[in-house]
Parts: C-alpha cells; structure tokens; sequence
C-alpha cells in the first residue's frame, strides 16, 4: 500500500509530472468541462467545481490503495493535463 507522501515526482527538460494539487483545481476543472475533451475523459458530462474536489481525492485515494496514479502534466510552472495509470488486476 502506497502513501501519499511518497507520490513520484518526474521531471524531463520540458515536463514535470507530479500529484494533482488542489491549486490546480481550475484548470483541471477546465480540462474535465472543455467540450472537445471531455467526451474523451469523463461519461458524466462536464464537471462542475463542486466535483472537482472530490475527484482529486479520489485520485489520492486510488494511489494510496495502489490502484491507480494520476500525474499532474505541469509546463512552464502551471497545469497543463495530467496522465494516469491503472491496475486493471
């Protein structure tokens, strides 16, 4: 079992990939509302700011389960998307 102090950070000379924050809630809300993506990300429809606290948690909770990791994509210092991984077990 994972703990959510010992998140991966990851850095590349372009991209940091690191855990979604909740100052990143906005853009990440902004991201999950886009109508051209959020088809791609989410069967409920856009989502509200009401449920993006939620979301994040969740993201947390799965990690510390050890189920799945949600990766903030951060370029030039601000939130840019983000990447996660399954266990499908």
């Amino acid at each position: 079992m994972q703990n959510a102090s010992n998140f991966p950070r990851l850095e590349t000379s372009r991209l940091i990939l690191r855990a979604i924050a909740p100052a990143d809630a906005e853009a990440y809300r902004k991201l999950l509302s886009d109508e051209t993506a959020y088809p791609y990300i989410t069967d409920s429809g856009p989502i509200s700011a009401a449920q993006i606290h939620d979301r994040i948690c969740r993201n947390q909770a799965l990690f510390v389960q050890g189920s799945a990791i949600y990766w903030a994509l951060e370029y030039a210092e601000r939130f840019v998307g983000y990447v996660a991984l399954h266990d499908r077990n």
